[in-house]
């Protein structure tokens, strides 16, 4: 049963680091740049409504957990976005970046009224707040009202109930493409596309068992990932939806098209050195087997050379373009980077890319004369619509730059050649340089012809 407790102190509040919406978060600033990754507008309308007109939704719900400074430690279990609203509000510093800060330091100026303490509800049973929880999200009204859980939120609910639902193994599946490359995939990724493909034998040919909802790598790690990627990329840019995987042939198409440009990654030589479960939030070692099993189908059968193992960033050491006699410092980086080795010189090879890419988007925004955005990442994004209505890329290709610029996780983002270039826990390998150079070298391509 709930127990009341009225105005507590939003500094005595804490973000939930586990919320179902979002992915597991290391601390509340994680959570911040988070949940404003996810919708930074909506949550300036929430901030802007909160400061004009209060509070105005039912009870906060939280549990209690040891340890707080004040001797107890309130975990906001629903209304994270509100609290994190509330928390800017009360301290814009707390934004990741300047641009935000300033915008929350003008609400707040403009308004300065916003609550110091929220009325909450405690639940001490958990499946009772569970199912509570899952009860009350049923629309958003653009950012202002509660937000419906996707399929994502939902399997992760699912799972904490024991409940049966064929997505939790999808959950497994993002599980390992985030613990073995760090791909993000937040509540929105269209997690039943990806379920129409992942029945045994399609993961089989992958390089995947299935064992209930427990996914197991029994092929190449490697050339694992790299179709992981691939897929997670194409639902993200609606390149594969449920539509264009609509029907079992169209399924065992698009994983044909998959194993004829990154080969075969079935499991018999795997079986040999067993696998890796991914179960829950935990990557388990699993023993598949330890006998030989012969294949004679292919026994004689080589696995193709993967692309993105090439040494070097441009494919045969071909430039698709040509970068203007008059563009002297794009031409020298170019020539450097076609020099270096990516997989002797990744990081030099990072910093060059990241600044060929800007001088790239800056030459063409002067030749267009295209509005600026505050960010490379809007920037490029303001191009890319500019060449779809020009008919320099298409469709398809629009969608993809809009969408990977507008998800700082995602790995194509600009961000992704920044925390190479600036932080101390992010270190590049030769084939994650190449595969973002495969991503994105048709936008560079059109920047330039």
């Amino acid at each position: 049963m709930p127990k009341e407790r009225y105005n507590i102190s939003v500094n005595d509040l804490f973000l939930d680091t586990d919320n179902p919406r979002i992915s597991s978060q290391q601390d509340e600033n994680s959570c911040i740049e988070t949940i404003l990754n996810m919708n930074e507008g909506h949550i300036l309308n929430l901030a802007e409504d909160i400061a004009k007109n209060g509070l105005r939704v039912e009870n906060i719900i939280v549990s209690e957990q040891g340890g707080g400074s004040t001797g107890n430690k309130w975990i906001v279990r629903d209304g994270n976005r509100r609290i994190t609203a509330i928390k800017l509000l009360s301290d814009p510093s707390k934004a990741p970046n300047k641009r935000l800060q300033d915008k929350f330091y003008k609400i707040k100026k403009q308004y300065n009224n916003f609550p110091t303490s929220v009325e909450c509800t405690e639940y001490t049973d958990e499946r009772e707040l569970l199912d509570v929880l899952f009860s009350r999200h049923g629309g958003a009204n653009n950012g202002v009202g509660q937000i419906e859980w996707g399929a994502m939120a939902k399997a992760k609910y699912s799972e904490k109930i024991q409940e049966n639902n064929p997505n939790i193994k999808v959950l497994n599946f993002l599980r390992w493409a985030k613990e073995y490359g760090n791909i993000e995939s937040d509540d929105n990724f269209a997690i039943t596309t990806l379920l129409r493909i992942m029945s045994q034998e399609n993961l089989g040919r992958i390089g995947f068992d299935l064992k209930g909802d427990d996914i197991i790598l029994v092929g190449n790690a490697d050339i694992a990932f790299e179709i992981v990627n691939r897929i997670i990329s194409d639902i993200k840019s609606e390149i594969a939806t449920s539509r264009t995987l609509n029907t079992v042939k169209h399924q065992k198409d698009y994983i044909d098209e998959l194993c004829n440009q990154y080969g075969e990654n079935s499991a018999p030589a795997a079986l040999q050195t067993g696998g890796q479960a991914i179960q829950g939030n935990k990557a388990q070692q699993s023993q598949v087997g330890q006998s030989k099993v012969v294949n004679k189908n292919s026994v004689t059968r080589s696995v193709p050379k993967n692309p993105k193992d090439r040494p070097r960033l441009f494919h045969k050491g071909k430039i698709s373009f040509a970068v203007p006699a008059d563009q002297k410092k794009a031409q020298a980086i170019l020539a450097e980077i076609k020099s270096l080795r990516t997989d002797k010189n990744p990081i030099a090879v990072a910093m060059l890319l990241r600044s060929f890419i800007e001088l790239s988007t800056e030459y063409y925004i002067t030749n267009n004369k295209i509005s600026n955005g505050n960010t490379i990442a809007e920037k490029i994004k303001e191009c890319a619509k500019h060449m779809k209505s020009v008919n320099k890329i298409d469709k398809k290709q629009e969608i993809v730059i809009d969408k990977i610029m507008s998800n700082p996780r995602d790995v194509l983002n600009i961000s992704t050649l920044h925390s190479f270039v600036h932080a101390d826990y992010s270190f590049p390998d030769h084939r994650t340089i190449n595969t973002y150079w495969d991503g994105i070298e048709f936008y560079v391509k059109a920047c330039w012809t």
